[in-house]
């Protein structure tokens, strides 16, 4: 059997679903369009834009980064804050992070995630990984 799936978009002009949209200039605006509008504008013969390919990013999963986070990483980060004389708000500001989560890291309410991590110990460096 075969399937085909057909691909359904809406008419930047007037809002209907077409199948087949139109590409066509408009006061120097690139749009798809229907059918019934494509006589709104010049027929668009720019070549669409080609995707760059990805490329495989390795990333820690959340997994390996609890197996290497401190035991009391909570404690670290509080010593490290009062070292540096600064509020928990203080820190927000910093890390772009609110207040009370940093507060529920704290107190080990809640595992930072890796990027908030690497951010705490560049703020206040420590490390938050390995043991005490």
């Amino acid at each position: 059997m075969l399937m085909r799936f057909s691909f359904v978009m809406q008419c930047e002009i007037c809002g209907r679903e077409t199948e087949n949209p139109a590409r066509i200039i408009v006061d120097g605006s690139h749009l798809e369009v229907c059918g019934a509008c494509s006589t709104a504008g010049k027929k668009d013969e720019t070549p669409l834009p080609k995707r760059p390919a990805a490329r495989p990013v390795e990333k820690k999963s959340l997994l390996d980064l609890e197996e290497d986070l401190s035991p009391e990483f909570g404690k670290r980060i509080m010593q490290g804050r009062q070292r540096k004389g600064l509020t928990i708000e203080d820190l927000g500001k910093l890390v772009f992070e609110k207040a009370s989560h940093l507060h529920r890291i704290e107190s080990q309410a809640v595992d930072p995630s890796p990027k908030l991590v690497a951010k705490l110990e560049k703020a206040l460096e420590i490390s938050l990984r390995g043991e005490d």
